[in-house]
């Protein structure tokens, strides 16, 4: 046999040897519309009755269905006018878990100042989170099967003996806002 022959015979033998081997992935996405929030009502602690100079607190809870009645401490003595937690709808995939934060939109604490002294300042601290489904735990909640849910937030309202009487809001000069945000899990 030549040696052409020879080459050709033993690529030949290679090539019946060889072996190889496969599988194969499947491919997933899930498509989810956005995730929304959209406020309802803000936070209002209504008349809030202090003594002066005795610095207090007025306490608004939450619960699946929104504010629970508001306790006072300390120089306050008492609340009353209207009373709600901030609410807002949540809208997305249904049964879909979302995770819940709500803080200052900047600084320590929501900031609620004077009408007439931009100096004098009331806190929101202890911001609190309850939902409509009633399946808030640690930060997350889950959106119900009509792709809805609400959330309520409520906290501490703060009263510094430096307090004087006037209006306050967090919409006023020198207020910090409370900034809620949400996104799925």
């Amino acid at each position: 046999m030549n040696r052409a022959a020879l080459a050709l015979l033993a690529l030949a033998s290679t090539a019946a040897f060889a072996q190889s081997a496969n599988t194969t992935a499947n491919a997933t996405a899930s498509i989810l519309r956005p995730i929304t929030i959209t406020k309802v009502t803000d936070m209002a602690f209504g008349n809030v009755i202090w003594t002066s100079p005795t610095a207090g607190t007025a306490v608004m809870p939450v619960t699946s269905s929104g504010a629970g009645a508001v306790t006072v401490s300390g120089g306050v003595v008492g609340t009353n006018g209207t009373q709600t937690a901030a609410s807002f709808t949540i809208g997305g995939r249904k049964n879909k878990t979302y995770t819940v934060t709500a803080a200052p939109a900047s600084g320590a604490a929501v900031t609620l100042s004077a009408t007439t002294s931009t100096t004098n300042l009331l806190t929101v601290t202890s911001l609190a989170i309850a939902n409509a489904n009633n399946n808030y735990s640690a930060g997350v909640a889950t959106l119900s099967g009509s792709n809805a849910d609400t959330i309520y937030v409520g906290g501490t309202l703060n009263v510094p003996t430096t307090a004087i009487e006037d209006d306050y809001s967090s919409a006023n000069t020198n207020g910090i806002p409370l900034k809620v945000t949400v996104a799925y899990n």
